[in-house]
């Protein structure tokens, strides 16, 4: 009741700010096309790199989430003292440029090295967009905004399965990460020239109806805050250990689904990508709905 109250009592939503919405949501769909490609194509760059699973599984996960987890943590310092959509968009660039080098990876370490750049730059893409979504839209209205651009990741991920897998098909899975890479490098340009820094705390009214002086936070006060917050301390220690699941099954699904159910790589592309997006998508889809009613 409460947050319908104050979505009723928002202000109304300008066009630039769902444009720019939009722009980040796109990004997001890119971020996560990127990183669920390898699993997705897991069964062709295995026979053609003679590598294990084991290896697959070091490359999407620990190398991955070593450059992923820790390197988010500067980067949200560094997006709070600088402008944020050069941030990001230097992020696009970055994750972009990595995925088309896995395409061009031509033994097991060139592709480790290629990963590690590309959670490297995907690191950047998250923090920096949810200070701009909340910097472009009032209070009333965040809710449906991380609604819909959380509905990246699942878009990202059925894209990443069926249109990478068509390109996987038709010309090869080097083929799908130079093609996914160059539409990365060419989103990254546009977010330059679209999108600009939102004002800094603009939207947050105090008391007195004043926005507050903006200050940067200070990274050792900010840091013994949250772990001082037992809310924000559980809430990410329950949402880490979520990931254990969910980035096991992205990494291993397609690859039980060919292996040990028989499956081509057509079909996947088709029934697969259908079960992530009405599945992880339409949970995302339904929060946002709720928020709006």
């Amino acid at each position: 009741m409460l947050a319908a109250a104050a979505d009723r009592s928002a202000p109304a939503t300008t066009g630039r700010q769902w444009l720019m919405l939009a722009v980040l949501t796109f990004v997001y769909v890119i971020n996560f096309l990127d990183r669920q490609l390898l699993g997705f194509l897991a069964k062709p760059i295995k026979d053609s790199l003679h590598i294990t699973d084991g290896d697959l599984g070091m490359i999407g996960g620990f190398y991955f989430a070593c450059f992923y987890c820790f390197i988010a943590i500067p980067v949200g310092w560094f997006a709070d003292r600088t402008n944020r959509v050069s941030v990001l968009a230097l992020a696009c660039g970055i994750w972009s440029g990595a995925t088309a080098a896995c395409g061009m990876a031509a033994n097991y370490s060139q592709l480790v090295v290629a990963r590690m750049v590309v959670g490297f730059g995907e690191a950047g893409g998250v923090p920096p967009s949810y200070a701009i979504i909340t910097d472009t839209f009032p209070p009333g209205r965040r809710g449906v905004a991380f609604g819909i651009y959380n509905f990246g990741p699942p878009a990202g991920a059925a894209l990443g399965i069926a249109f990478g897998g068509w390109i996987a098909i038709e010309f090869g899975w080097r083929a799908a990460f130079l093609t996914i890479g160059a539409i990365g490098l060419v989103t990254a340009i546009l977010v330059r020239i679209i999108l600009r820094d939102p004002p800094r705390g603009g939207l947050d009214l105090g008391a007195n109806g004043v926005a507050p002086v903006y200050e940067k936070a200070p990274f050792w006060a900010t840091t013994k805050m949250f772990l001082t917050n037992p809310v924000l301390l559980l809430a990410s220690l329950g949402s880490g250990a979520t990931q254990f699941v969910t980035y096991g099954l992205g990494n291993f699904a397609v690859l039980f689904l060919m292996e040990s159910k028989g499956m081509t790589l057509p079909q996947v592309a088709v029934w697969y990508a259908l079960a992530v997006l009405i599945g992880m998508g339409g949970s995302m889809l339904s929060r946002a709905g709720y928020s709006i009613s």
